[in-house]
């Protein structure tokens, strides 16, 4: 088993509904990361068509997906590094690829879709992660359970299938979620529990997704108002990467979109969108390692698997997990009540 393991997070912005463009850049960056001995390069969300659900040519992209899983199952033969490409919009009737080891069906999510709340059954658009290995063979694919409200109307969620780890090239298990996964402890610990000892979490997640600054808490003259939208989903974000790998002793690959170059913190694009960046390996005892500001840009982080062994040592929370009778069940729903 390897001890250590190169990460590129790779923070790239993608223009809307360009993926020819955003796909070559993708593939710059990678090339980057290669040449500075990156095993593995993560991309992130929405990476080829960006978040422009109401642009003509969106929902189009999502019928060149095996075309650019093609192209990057080339791309990591040629310089021999696994990929993850962020994630890749197909449609519900997708044909599933042999090499997608443990995948859920495309007919599975679609049948799960009907089994959520009112509402969040999309329009037949599946948001889906793949793992390829440095010879180009797609070993995992994961499809995006927890839809974040905005993409209920476009998306469907893979419902059916459990959270599943998978074997590397490098000797240990993975995982794969997706962006607002990222806020259900559950789905990392169902991965935990299936031995994943590096959760890999693409995302789009904008800095101004949260509550409006005006909202106050307290009574009376003692209200505080809240912070601003983008230091709300800072907090968020930074917290809930590095809480996560505490609670679950694993590193955490969190790989967000990333502002275009040139645009000023704070400032927004063209579509009105203000980036929040921080893509970030998270580890116990260290936290968050090569955390990104909101531009765009690649940074290579070495995962020192010793690190998580400490971790383990001290904590011993995968030894509680794996113990005879743990008395947490992982059926619970809202509110305590157990599912049946």
């Amino acid at each position: 088993m390897a001890t250590h393991l190169k990460v590129a997070i790779i923070q790239l912005y993608a223009e809307p509904v360009q993926p020819a463009r955003n796909f070559e850049r993708a593939a710059a960056f990678i090339r980057q990361a290669a040449a500075q001995g990156a095993q593995l390069a993560v991309l992130p969300e929405y990476h080829l068509s960006g978040w422009a659900p109401e642009r003509p040519g969106f929902a189009d992209t999502a019928a060149l997906a095996g075309e650019y899983l093609a192209r990057y199952r080339a791309l990591a033969r040629e310089l021999h590094v696994a990929i993850v490409p962020g994630t890749i919009l197909e449609p519900v009737d997708a044909d599933d690829d042999d090499d997608d080891a443990g995948a859920s069906t495309a007919n599975a999510a679609a049948a799960g879709a009907t089994d959520g709340k009112e509402g969040e059954k999309g329009s037949g658009m599946l948001n889906t992660a793949y793992f390829i290995a440095p010879d180009g063979a797609v070993i995992a694919r994961y499809r995006k359970k927890n839809l974040w409200h905005p993409e209920r109307a476009h998306l469907v969620p893979d419902a059916a299938s459990p959270h599943s780890a998978f074997d590397t090239p490098w000797g240990f298990r993975a995982g794969m979620l997706v962006c607002w996964d990222l806020a259900f402890p559950e789905a990392f610990r169902e991965l935990v529990a299936d031995g994943a000892r590096v959760i890999i979490v693409p995302s789009f997640w904008l800095a101004d997704e949260g509550p409006s600054p005006d909202m106050n808490h307290g009574d009376g003259d003692g209200a505080q108002t809240i912070a601003t939208k983008a230091a709300t989903e800072r907090l968020f974000v930074g917290s809930a990467c590095v809480a996560r790998a505490f609670e679950n002793t694993a590193a955490i690959v969190y790989v967000n979109a990333g502002a275009p170059a040139g645009l000023a913190e704070g400032a927004v694009d063209g579509q009105g969108y203000e980036y929040l960046g921080l893509s970030q390996v998270a580890m116990p005892l260290q936290g968050a390692l090569g955390k990104m500001g909101p531009p765009e840009g690649v940074n290579v982080v070495d995962i020192d698997f010793s690190v998580l062994d400490k971790a383990e040592e001290a904590y011993k929370v995968r030894e509680d997990i794996a113990r005879e009778g743990w008395h947490y069940v992982r059926t619970l729903s809202v509110g305590g009540k157990q599912d049946a």
